[in-house]
């Protein structure tokens, strides 16, 4: 057992709703990094691709009309703004570091 709690309080306890924000210069995720940061409930990411900022947030409920309306008036040219639930693998992810096995995958025995 790595945590105990039903599966909202475990995804709300990881910062598991997430604001993603595409730009159209990743130049720009710096400055939404800043502009959304009081609407952020843990440290938001540049994801593998430089134009995406993943922001935790504690409620998705009105945040993609709050980012695009806050961006817009920044000047930050955005191309696509996405709210994101998350699911209980995001949650076994915050906790380990790792993604959950799948039953299918083999086990290694050892010799």
């Amino acid at each position: 057992m790595i945590a105990r709690g039903t599966s909202a309080d475990l995804k709300q306890q990881v910062g598991g709703d997430r604001v993603e924000v595409t730009v159209a210069d990743p130049n720009d995720a710096g400055r939404v990094i800043e502009v959304f940061s009081s609407h952020a409930c843990a440290e938001a990411t540049v994801l593998e691709d430089p134009r995406i900022v993943s922001i935790p947030v504690l409620r998705l409920d009105g945040m993609v009309p709050t980012a695009v309306r806050e961006l817009d008036q920044a000047g930050i040219r955005v191309r696509d703004v996405a709210g994101r639930h998350a699911t209980l693998d995001d949650v076994f992810f915050a906790l380990t570091g790792h993604a959950a096995e799948s039953a299918d995958e083999p086990t290694a025995v050892p010799a």
